[in-house]
């Protein structure tokens, strides 16, 4: 009774062992089982998408003006600053006047003898004390008195250079002490950037590309029509196909 009791028993640990592992094996199974596939649905829908260009570009003034003396001189003022913004009218060098000054005096001088002189033989002509050409000659010589103080007095007043424009002053080519020679001395350059040109320089082969395409060739066509000049045309149409 007691063998058949432990065999009994030992039989029943030995299927309880095996059921133990096959439900243990199902659940291992059962734990990789990967989970179901995440799924996106995705609308199409046509649309415009900008196409973009990059291209080195130039910025230039709408306009420079190059600033010269008319007159010779040494320079003994630049009351300007390098950069900054000028107002038209505004000085920006000064040369010595002691030349310009003394012969302006000297026009002056001449200028009112020439009057009296004038003054002093008109009277006479109907007394027949002087002769008409003598008159004559006095006139003439008070025109030539009074071209000459309008030279000197212009003279003098280009020893002041002022600025011919509003814009921005550029580097200033003499300093205090440089003697001006003339108009052949560039003192500076003043620009006006208001408004100012954007230069851009295309490929062939983005210009024949663009031709090819009717949006592109429509936009070429109404860009060159932009007020600016032949100069500007390329920067025009350039600046058109970008923005397509």
């Amino acid at each position: 009774m007691t063998r058949s009791l432990e065999r009994v028993i030992a039989f029943g640990s030995f299927a309880l062992a095996a059921l133990t592992a096959c439900s243990s094996g199902k659940a291992a199974q059962q734990g990789f089982v990967p989970p179901p596939a995440q799924v996106g649905v995705v609308t199409v829908a046509p649309t415009s998408i900008a196409e973009p260009y990059e291209f080195v570009g130039q910025v230039e003034p709408y306009r420079r003006v190059e600033v010269r003396s008319r007159v010779d001189g040494i320079v003994t003022d630049r009351p300007f600053v390098e950069g900054s913004l000028v107002d038209k009218g505004q000085v920006l060098y000064k040369l010595d006047v002691v030349k310009y000054d003394a012969a302006y005096r000297s026009a002056v001088a001449r200028l009112d003898n020439a009057k009296r002189t004038l003054a002093r033989l008109e009277p006479l002509v109907p007394k027949h004390a002087v002769a008409q050409q003598d008159v004559d000659n006095a006139r003439s010589d008070l025109e030539s008195a009074q071209a000459a103080v309008d030279v000197a007095k212009k003279d003098l007043d280009d020893t002041v250079i002022r600025a011919e424009i509003s814009g921005q002053v550029g580097r200033a080519r003499l300093e205090l002490g440089a003697r001006v020679t003339g108009p052949g001395d560039l003192l500076t350059t003043i620009d006006e950037l208001d408004p100012i040109y954007v230069s851009f320089h295309p490929s062939s082969q983005q210009l024949l590309a663009w031709q090819q395409d009717p949006q592109a060739r429509a936009l070429l066509a109404a860009a060159s029509t932009i007020p600016g000049g032949e100069a500007h045309g390329s920067t025009a149409m350039s600046l058109a196909a970008r923005d397509r």
